[in-house]
């Protein structure tokens, strides 16, 4: 489905994947809100968590699907998980190189062979250019006037 987590969450379950894989992760990570204009906004790191719900160690290597480059990083690429644990690394939301508008994707949780253990949903909003517009209504004598406003976009 070509779609945002906006709109579909984290995606479909498959329940004999999920009842038998051993491992869990945190199923969303908010990257952010960043507004115009961009100058004050700042990255935004979340921290997520894999469990391991097997007898032996489970080593994971972790990527994110397609999204551009620097806008979004993990902080690890490999991660061990002890049995019956859990082990932590962060995901960074940048927007500085992010489109206008919705982003988003998901970390993938892999292990040596390449199956999908776990994957986490993530997303990010790069808010489109906007200012702010005051109209003061005055009436004939220069007094305030209650109105109706209509604002419309000409191209």
């Amino acid at each position: 489905l070509d779609a945002s987590v906006y709109d579909l969450g984290a995606g479909r379950v498959s329940v004999p994947d999920a009842t038998t894989s051993p491992l869990t992760a945190t199923g969303s990570a908010d990257l952010g809100f960043y507004s115009w204009p961009y100058e004050d906004n700042k990255p935004v790191t979340k921290t997520l968590t894999y469990t391991n719900d097997s007898g032996s160690p489970l080593t994971v290597r972790l990527s994110t699907s397609d999204v551009p480059e620097g806008t979004v990083t993990l902080a690890d690429t490999e991660l061990t998980v002890p049995a019956h644990g859990s082990a932590h690394t962060t995901v960074t939301g940048d927007g500085t190189g992010a489109p206008v508008g919705q982003l988003s994707g998901q970390v993938l949780a892999k292990d040596a062979d390449g199956k999908l253990l776990a994957h986490t949903a993530f997303g990010l909003v790069k808010e489109e250019e906007r200012y702010t517009l005051t109209v003061h209504v005055k009436d004939r004598d220069g007094a305030p006037a209650p109105a109706n406003l209509a604002l419309q976009t000409l191209s």
